[in-house]
């Protein structure tokens, strides 16, 4: 039974700050969908990141070990956004987007024991106005 009381609620203002803020991670279902929605490179959707150039506590698994050390593949930004972001402060690629941005801001917390599932919750430092 629902407890209304424990239920996750928010209300996307559409601001584009999470698109400006956010560093993405995308996986390789991701990649086909932007694929398939355009005539793009993956190559050009995407850039490797350090463990320096973003905070993944918490998050070990996420990262791919190369040559050059760990690194996690998000979208690509460009001047100071990601490039999927339009002048108008839309998406380009809404309806392919990764699954990270259809569930931002929210996230999953880890279960507190075996066999206890998995609690979902609205990012506390979101950016949204």
């Amino acid at each position: 039974m629902s407890d209304a009381r424990n239920a996750v609620s928010y209300s996307c203002p559409s601001c584009p700050n999470c698109c400006r803020v956010v560093r993405v991670p995308v996986t390789h279902a991701d990649l086909l969908r932007l694929a398939r929605a355009t005539t793009r490179p993956l190559e050009s959707f995407v850039e490797w990141l350090s463990p320096q150039e973003i905070d993944m506590t918490g998050e070990p698994e996420s990262f791919v070990r190369l040559d050059q050390g760990r690194r996690l593949l998000v979208l690509r930004h460009e001047q100071g956004a990601c490039h999927l972001l339009t002048r108008d402060g839309r998406c380009s690629e809404y309806e392919a987007r990764p699954s990270a941005c259809a569930a931002y801001p929210y996230a999953l917390a880890d279960a507190k024991s075996d066999g206890e599932p998995r609690r979902l919750f609205v990012l506390p430092d979101a950016p949204c106005e």
